[in-house]
């Protein structure tokens, strides 16, 4: 984990940004996404995206959006009844094999409190004025943050077990 210290309103916040797919802990992903209810026939998947924290703190003092050309993870995290066999037997944060074109056109699903989110973090970096001038700090440094979307389960055509 790497420690983001935020100067907000006179106010320090801390986040506390992921390093790894590792380090995103199976309790955060399912406490988070506890009150999403998945369809019958569909999949909540997290959606895992990996960017230089340097990077980030740029575009955002730029106003640049960064977002949409993320390499991202597909994780799977749950499923609502499913239809067959394939898809009852992808476990928790399974990697799953779903179309680039299939996540962009997915449903998206904000889970309450998702302090990992890009979106969340980029606001956060957008409110703080003094993190310009401590760079050196995040170089080489890479950010995992999470989002999540609902697919059909049949976009899901494989997975690769743990």
């Amino acid at each position: 984990m790497k420690e983001v210290k935020l100067q907000i309103n006179e106010v320090e916040k801390v986040l506390n940004i992921p390093t790894s797919v590792e380090e995103i802990s199976d309790e955060y992903l399912k406490t988070i996404t506890e009150r999403i209810k998945v369809a019958d026939n569909y999949s909540l998947i997290a959606i895992v995206a990996i960017c230089p924290l340097n990077d980030i703190i740029l575009n955002v003092k730029r106003n640049a959006d960064r977002e949409n050309r993320l390499p991202a993870i597909p994780l799977f995290i749950k499923s609502g009844k499913a239809s067959n066999e394939f898809n009852s037997n992808i476990a928790f944060k399974n990697q799953v094999i779903v179309g680039q074109s299939q996540l962009v056109i997915a449903h998206s699903a904000v889970a309450k409190d998702n302090y990992l989110s890009f979106g969340y973090v980029c606001n956060a970096i957008h409110k703080d004025t003094t993190i310009g001038k401590r760079m050196e700090e995040f170089t080489n440094v890479l950010g995992y943050f999470v989002d999540f979307k609902i697919v059909p389960n049949c976009d899901i055509v494989g997975y690769y077990s743990k």
